[in-house]
């Protein structure tokens, strides 16, 4: 498996009305998940460029994984933009990255509008993407880079990072082997998805056909809600979000 999506037609098929995504307004099956990211990745194929590289300014959400798992499956490169950026933050990103298009919503489009001549809205393309059809064949010969993200290390410059599809698959196994994750697990997701933690934890689960239970941010009550609430086996955190997740037990 090269292409980290390549199992996810085969998940659909042997278990079509498992829960692939519960969020607050939406849950999706993995049969309906497949058809999304066919959709996506059929309609990034239509697209008439040479720079297969996709920036994504989303809050978290389905359409976010969408649209970074459909660009996977596609063959481009997804580079997911953080909201919090301020102008010359996201022009400097746009100039390491340099992505063909940026995909965003309605209400964030003026915030990056002026910085590259071929934004899309989000709400726009998904017309688009509803017609596309639901079959795609994937090139999982190929392990061209999937994932550029961005880290500022200690000099506050924005560096950018990438991951191959090879190198993430390798890590499904890991955590398989190491950690006994599979099918079966359960996985809060509550950070945002422009963190490479959260992204990969969110990716993984979908790719090895566990449920993925996304909070649209950070909430420690909303936490312990659902994990009291629903059948969570993995909790994907880091140490300031269980401090708080412990002061909201103990109030």
């Amino acid at each position: 498996m090269t292409n980290i999506t390549a199992n996810i037609k085969k998940l659909a098929e042997e278990s079509p009305n498992k829960a692939a995504i519960i969020s607050k307004s939406q849950t999706l099956s993995y049969k309906e998940w497949s058809s999304h990211l066919c959709k996506t990745a059929n309609w990034l194929h239509s697209l008439s460029v040479t720079n297969k590289t996709a920036a994504i300014l989303l809050p978290n959400g389905i359409p976010f994984l969408q649209l970074f798992t459909g660009a996977s499956m596609a063959g481009w490169t997804a580079v997911p933009f953080d909201l919090k950026w301020k102008a010359e933050e996201l022009k400097q990103r746009i100039e390491i990255s340099n992505p063909s298009i940026v995909i965003t919503g309605k209400e964030y489009y003026d915030q990056i509008a002026s910085l590259h001549p071929f934004v899309l809205i989000w709400e726009d393309a998904m017309e688009e993407i509803c017609g596309q059809s639901t079959s795609f064949h994937i090139d999982s010969e190929r392990n061209r880079p999937f994932y550029m993200g961005f880290t500022s290390g200690t000099t506050g410059i924005p560096k950018a990072f990438i991951r191959s599809h090879r190198s993430w698959a390798a890590s499904f196994k890991v955590n398989h082997h190491d950690f006994k994750m599979n099918e079966k697990e359960h996985v809060l997701i509550p950070g945002a998805l422009i963190h490479s933690h959260f992204l990969y934890g969110a990716i993984s689960t979908l790719c090895t056909g566990g449920t993925v239970h996304l909070l649209e941010k950070f909430s420690a009550a909303q936490v312990l809600s659902c994990i009291e609430e629903q059948p969570i086996s993995t909790l994907y955190t880091v140490p300031t979000m269980v401090s708080a997740i412990l002061r909201e037990k103990e109030s």
